[in-house]
């Protein structure tokens, strides 16, 4: 097994890093979610547009990540 490990290092460490990263992402969820709540709260719009647009880019890195994951994984 150890021989086989040190043949795909690359893979396996991608593959952990990866899985990591969406672990972590998921975390963070829970906080922009807090400050979505924050921003519906006080009805600032211009924040709420604001925040909108940075989860809709941060959950589509999140997806990329999460299939990075999944083929990495698979190989």
């Amino acid at each position: 097994m150890i021989r086989y490990l040190k043949q795909y290092k690359l893979p396996l460490f991608l593959t952990v890093l990866f899985t990591a990263i969406s672990s972590l992402s998921y975390v963070f969820i829970a906080i922009l979610l807090q400050q979505v709540m924050d921003i519906v709260d006080m009805g600032d719009m211009e924040g709420f547009i604001r925040i909108l647009l940075f989860s809709l880019v941060y959950f589509a890195l999140m997806e990329v990540f999460m299939y990075l994951q999944s083929l990495l994984g698979i190989k």
